[in-house]
């Protein structure tokens, strides 16, 4: 292979290769709809929506759609500590999903950890999602004791706390804190994200 064909091969597809939604619930603030609703028409996309503006409902609605479309399952990945809450919110929506720690394809969603990749079967799945981590600095919305709103950086976001999201108010259970030594650095235009 010469230069010019690797780089054709590293070319960016600009085309949309998803297809029409069919499954848009009124959950879903008009942004989320927005986003989703652009998302499965591009069919490969990354939607960077800051903490706190329902990732977790978009992802979900994004997913189900691509289980309806091809009667074939969605994997999404998510970090430690993350699967529970991820099954937990399609529960709140009346989405079907399950956890499987060993790959094997429990509900038409099925959500895994990152570190249990491994166990899973690309050709399985007709779609994956990549659920994040935060950085250290990002800002949550909480509640305090008194009712007021505050802000809490994740770092310091503890069990017991309660925390704004899209899908109301939550509480938190559990935390999960670990440092990683890799990211990956997007550029679009003259913006970037890490």
């Amino acid at each position: 292979m010469d230069y010019q064909e690797f780089l054709a091969r590293k070319s960016q597809l600009g085309e949309g290769s998803g297809f029409e939604p069919n499954w848009l619930p009124e959950f879903l603030f008009d942004f989320q709809r927005y986003l989703v609703e652009w998302a499965i028409r591009k069919g490969r996309a990354a939607i960077f929506a800051d903490c706190g503006l329902g990732k977790t409902p978009m992802q979900l609605v994004w997913a189900e759609n691509v289980v309806r479309h091809t009667n074939k399952p969605v994997l999404i990945l998510t970090p430690l500590a993350v699967s529970a809450q991820t099954v937990r919110e399609a529960e709140k929506f009346g989405i079907e999903a399950n956890i499987s720690r060993d790959g094997k394809v429990l509900a038409k969603i099925t959500v895994a950890n990152y570190e249990r990749l491994h166990h899973f079967n690309s050709g399985d799945f007709a779609g994956v999602v990549c659920d994040e981590c935060f950085p250290a600095e990002t800002l949550v919305d909480t509640v305090d004791l008194d009712g007021s709103l505050s802000q809490k950086y994740i770092k310091d976001v503890r069990a017991c706390d309660r925390i704004i999201n899209a899908s109301g108010i939550d509480h938190v259970q559990a935390t999960c804190k670990r440092q990683i030594n890799r990211a990956v650095r997007v550029v679009a235009g003259t913006d970037s994200f890490t």
